[in-house]
């Protein structure tokens, strides 16, 4: 298996192990990351960091002269490709939650429904959490996702510092055009 020479093939096995490893797994965590990039605005390092780990793995397998090595190498393979997967969709998830978190007006009046969507957001990340390193990576996934609807819903409901500001500047303008009004009427 070695590239020492050319006559060196993989073995069935390991070629089988190969195609296996890129395959359904690998398919879903590239459309996981390209997701995470697409909805947080911005390039997936983590993800990308774990699919090019995942390749030199690869050329590792290829170039292994025992097939327990090669099948290791692919092993760690599957592990990075479900690295890519967790990490981004849960990066992009707390990133979100904490740039809403940050934003959120400490006075609102629905404050019952705010916190029990904080909750439940919270219970997602933590449950994607719990669930990313066992063999239930795609529960994870779906874990994160959920955390990503309630946090649209969030988003969507609760009142939020620059809105509030946007409200206040308003104000202030109405106020500034009718005291200008109400001075030049007086000169």
């Amino acid at each position: 298996m070695s590239t020492d020479s050319s006559e060196d093939t993989l073995s069935p096995k390991v070629y089988q192990k190969l195609l296996e490893v890129l395959g359904e797994d690998y398919q879903y965590a590239t459309q996981v990351v390209t997701y995470s990039e697409v909805q947080g605005c911005g390039y997936d390092y983590v993800g990308m960091a774990e699919f090019r780990d995942a390749l030199t793995h690869v050329k590792r397998a290829i170039d292994a002269d025992d097939e327990t090595v090669a099948f290791d190498e692919l092993n760690s393979v599957s592990e990075h490709i479900r690295r890519a997967a967790v990490e981004s969709m849960q990066e992009y998830v707390e990133d979100k939650y904490a740039s809403i978190k940050r934003r959120l007006y400490v006075n609102m009046k629905n404050k019952k429904r705010i916190s029990e969507l904080e909750q439940n957001i919270k219970k997602n990340i933590f449950q994607g959490r719990e669930a990313k390193p066992s063999k239930k990576w795609r529960e994870a996934i779906g874990y994160f996702k959920e955390a990503e609807i309630l946090l649209h819903q969030l988003d969507e409901e609760a009142p939020l510092i620059d809105v509030r500001v946007e409200q206040f500047k308003r104000i202030v303008y109405l106020l500034i055009a009718v005291i200008t009004g109400y001075l030049i009427a007086i000169v």
